[in-house]
């Protein structure tokens, strides 16, 4: 049976869909979000270039490195110089690091929260999550926009 296209699944849920509806799509969306997000994390290995998102604090999200270490559900995480000069930079951050520091590593990173850049280099729009090319994506705040489905002329006036 063919699956219905996601325009009728929208329509139904804005114009006939019951609260009891709502709470089934609700935690439909929320099965499948995680069990996304445990297929991108395992595929995750050691070596991987990663960009942070969907963690707190929110001054981690958009930094960039190399995992050196996984331990479970969770890795070490060396962070790009780049990466290492923002977060020494970040007054929210309570972390302390030393001019002469120039790859910081951080530890306890849940891998949830890894997106690997391989050849493509891509990177986690922070408004719509897609994934875009890291070459033409724009750091803004504490992530990225992509140019292709975000970055318009009201974020271009903050760059």
């Amino acid at each position: 049976m063919p699956h219905p296209p996601l325009s009728d699944v929208i329509d139904f849920i804005l114009s006939r869909a019951q609260e009891r509806d709502l709470q089934a799509v609700l935690d439909a969306y929320k099965q499948r979000y995680k069990n996304l997000q445990d297929l991108r994390a395992a595929g995750l290995q050691v070596g991987d270039t990663i960009a942070i998102d969907n963690i707190k604090p929110a001054y981690l999200r958009g930094l960039t490195g190399t995992i050196t270490q996984i331990s479970g559900r969770h890795c070490t995480l060396e962070l790009d110089e780049e990466s290492t000069d923002q977060l020494r930079h970040t007054p929210r951050a309570k972390i302390r690091i030393p001019d002469t520091i120039k790859r910081y590593p951080v530890t306890g990173m849940p891998l949830t929260s890894c997106f690997k850049l391989g050849n493509g280099k891509a990177v986690p729009c922070k408004f719509c999550n897609k994934s875009v090319n890291a070459t033409t994506a724009h750091r803004h705040d504490d992530g990225w926009v992509g140019d292709e489905c975000c970055w318009d002329e009201r974020l271009r006036a903050t760059e």
